[in-house]
């Protein structure tokens, strides 16, 4: 992501799939406190990505994304 979309990378779409992949192995892995990190972030590239179509895809997922994190957020404690 940095060395095909450098600092601009917060604004595609695809970048906030990634981190929620991210999210979503560490989820899987056991590792809840890192998959809780990927999920906001995630959730902020999807806030602040600037390449959706439709802003109903952008609301699907985002929660999609939020319930990846309350469920990272919930093995935590």
């Amino acid at each position: 992501m940095d060395e095909v979309f450098g600092d601009n990378k917060i604004k595609h779409q695809v970048y906030g799939t990634l981190l929620n992949n991210l999210g979503l192995v560490s989820l899987m892995t056991f590792r809840h406190k890192e998959a809780v990190s990927f999920f906001k972030q995630a959730l902020g590239a999807f806030k602040a990505a600037t390449d959706y179509d439709d802003e109903e895809v952008r609301k699907y997922d985002t929660e999609l994304y939020e319930n990846g994190l309350k469920i990272a957020q919930q093995q935590i404690r």
